[in-house]
């Protein structure tokens, strides 16, 4: 519900383009009397393969299992594909093949190309996107759930 009508403090939502959901879990920080949850990463970033939807944190936690990756970035190149740049931590060599099975183990591709690169450049406003659909592929719907359901 939107409510304006609060004189110092209205209530407003708006579509901020972020994918979060609610978990069942205790913390230990000051706001702990507030339900918490996890963010996923933004609407735009979604990746999309065979009707479903992998969000930038599922991408995040199969690429965190892999040991010796300082950054990564993902982009999705084709309905099927993958291209992932790489920066490894200092003397550490790109294990492909760890990279390659971690993420098809989760997600429906046929084809990765992984490479190693020295840096990222940003996008236009300056941020760095760690997951992303190319411009070809960005007419898919809004937003879905993991699950392949609209409405994340």
């Amino acid at each position: 519900t939107t409510v304006v009508a609060g004189r110092l403090m209205p209530l407003i939502r708006y579509d901020t383009g972020d994918l979060a959901r609610f978990v069942d879990e205790d913390c230990d920080c000051p706001l702990s009397d507030w339900r918490c949850f996890e963010f996923h990463g933004r609407q735009k970033d979604v990746l999309r393969f065979g009707g479903k939807a992998f969000t930038t944190r599922q991408v995040d936690d199969l690429i965190s299992d892999v040991g010796g990756i300082d950054f990564y970035r993902c982009l999705q190149d084709g309905e099927s594909s993958l291209a992932i740049d790489v920066i490894p931590a200092p003397g550490v060599a790109v294990d492909r093949r760890q990279i390659e099975d971690c993420l098809r183990s989760a997600l429906p591709v046929d084809r990765i190309t992984i490479r190693q690169v020295s840096r990222f450049n940003p996008e236009p406003s300056m941020k760095f996107r760690l997951t992303a659909r190319s411009d070809k592929l960005r007419q898919a719907p809004k937003s879905m759930s993991a699950d392949g359901r609209n409405g994340y």
